[in-house]
C-alpha cells in the first residue's frame, strides 16, 4: 500500500507520552506545567496543529506542528485534553491495546510507580473530541525481535481493536520504542496502515518514507527555549540532537525490559 502524493515535510511531529501534573521521579516526561508553556507559545506565535495527512501532503505553511502521544496514558486524557481543547490544538494518540486500563509494565523507569493507560472511555473521549487515534500495536513488544508472525497479529489485532472500539478505520500506527526494519514496514503495509511514525530514522532510511516518519521527542529536560528551536528548526540543534542520541541509547534498558518481561510472560 502506498501514500500517493507524499513529499519531504519540513513540518515537525512532535511525540510526547504522558503528562504529569508534577515531577515524578525517574520520568522524562514533560509536567502539566510544561506543556501548557508549551502550547501557549504555539498559539501566540500563531502556529495550528494539523494531523499526519497534512504533514506527509506538506500542504501547510511555515506555521504548522504534529502533535503526537505514544502508550495512551491516563495523563492524556487527564491533563493534555483539556489544555489541547483550550488553545484549539488536535493531537494523535497513539494507543497499547492490550494495555488498556490498567499500568504499564515494560518500562524500566521505576516500574512500581508506573503510569496507567487510559480505559477505553478515555479512549472514545479523545475520539469524540476530535483527536486521531492509531495504533501502537496489543501488548507494545520490539516489532524487529518477536518474529513476522507475532508482528502481524501485533498490527492487525490492534487496529481491530481499536476500529471495534471507535467504529471507524484505523491506519495510523507507532512502533514501539521507534523500533523497525524493513519487514516490519512491510507487515504495517500489509495489516491496512497508511501512515507509521518512528522516533530517529534507521541510517539510510529515505526522509519521504510515510511508514517512516521521523518525530521529535519533548522531554521535561527540555526548557521552553529548547521547545522553541525544535519547533522552529524542525528538529533539535547539534547539542539536541546529541543528547536525544544519548536518551536513545539509554531507552535500550527499556528494550531490554520488555524482552525479560515477553520472556517471563511467554513461560506462564
Amino acid at each position: 500500500m502506498s501514500c500517493p502524493g507524499f513529499a519531504m515535510t519540513s513540518i515537525p511531529i512532535l511525540v510526547y507520552h504522558d503528562i504529569d501534573p508534577g515531577f515524578r521521579l525517574g520520568s522524562l516526561n514533560p509536567t502539566l506545567r510544561q506543556f501548557e508553556a508549551q502550547m501557549r507559545y504555539l498559539k501566540e506565535e500563531g502556529f495550528q496543529t494539523v494531523d499526519l495527512d497534512s504533514v506527509v501532503q506538506n500542504n501547510c505553511g511555515k506555521r504548522c506542528v504534529c502533535v503526537t502521544f505514544d502508550d495512551a496514558y491516563e495523563g492524556v486524557v487527564r491533563y493534555a485534553l483539556p489544555v489541547l481543547t483550550r488553545y484549539g490544538f488536535r493531537a494523535t494518540v497513539f494507543v497499547v491495546t492490550g494495555y488498556v486500563g490498567v499500568k504499564c509494565e515494560w518500562d524500566l523507569n521505576l516500574r512500581w510507580l508506573g503510569a496507567i493507560h487510559m480505559d477505553w472511555e478515555g479512549v472514545r473521549e479523545l475520539d469524540g473530541a476530535g483527536m486521531t487515534i492509531g495504533s501502537h500495536t496489543v501488548r507494545h513488544p520490539n516489532l524487529t525481535t518477536v518474529g513476522r508472525a507475532r508482528a502481524d497479529r501485533e498490527l492487525r489485532e490492534s487496529k481491530q481493536d481499536l476500529e471495534d472500539a471507535l467504529g471507524r478505520s484505523v491506519d495510523r500506527l507507532s512502533y514501539p520504542f521507534g523500533q523497525y526494519n524493513d519487514e516490519v514496514k512491510q507487515a504495517a503495509d500489509v495489516a491496512g496502515y497508511r501512515l507509521a511514525c518512528t522516533i530517529r530514522p534507521r541510517r539510510g532510511s529515505r526522509p519521504d518514507d510515510p511508514l517512516a516518519l521521523k518525530r521529535i521527542c519533548i522531554r521535561s529536560i527540555d526548557s521552553l527555549w529548547d521547545f522553541r528551536t525544535k519547533v522552529q528548526n524542525g528538529g533539535p540543534s547539534r547539542y539536541q540532537d546529541w543528547k536525544e542520541g544519548f536518551l536513545a541509547a539509554c531507552n535500550r534498558s527499556s528494550l531490554f525490559a520488555r524482552r525479560v518481561y515477553d520472556r517471563r510472560e511467554s513461560a506462564v
